[in-house]
């Protein structure tokens, strides 16, 4: 059928682990919340960049407790053989984490942490059947405590 067409593209997108880092590649409208003390709504790119990499930028409207503002972030994104790698979009580029990916339950799932300071950022993405995907930062340490709770949808 016809209508089944574009779903069965969408779900086979994260068929394995190595299918997930050509299916990034696009425009993504993203939804973060922060703990219940505020939101962003905008739209997340991931294009070609160098050495075959993902440039990611996110931009989009930030509510943080009584404030409202424009915000963007930069990232660039590197597959491996299992997942991927994403780095700060500095030059040189310098390494924010690893993740490796395995399916479970028709989801692919992986974990990283990053150590800034004294500050832990634990890290899971999760990319759903349904073309989906989230991340989730669980930052602690003496200077934060929050988790950012990020939703990807075409």
């Amino acid at each position: 059928m016809i209508a089944d067409g574009p779903r069965a593209a969408v779900v086979s997108a994260w068929r394995s682990p190595g299918d997930v880092f050509a299916g990034l590649k696009g425009d993504w409208k993203l939804l973060r919340r922060l703990d219940g003390r505020g939101w962003m709504q905008g739209t997340a790119t991931f294009s070609d960049g160098a050495d075959g990499n993902l440039a990611y930028h996110e931009r989009g409207r930030v509510r943080l407790d009584a404030q409202e503002f424009e915000a963007e972030r930069k990232y660039v994104f590197a597959a491996r053989p299992a997942g991927f790698a994403v780095y700060f979009a500095e030059t040189p580029l310098r390494l924010f984490h690893e993740v490796e990916l395995t399916l479970a339950n028709g989801t692919l799932s992986g974990q990283a942490s990053h150590l800034c300071a004294a500050d832990l950022y634990r890290s899971r993405y999760a990319f759903v059947p349904d073309g989906r995907f989230t991340i989730d930062h669980e930052v602690t340490g003496p200077k934060k405590s929050y988790l950012l709770s990020t939703m990807f949808a075409r």
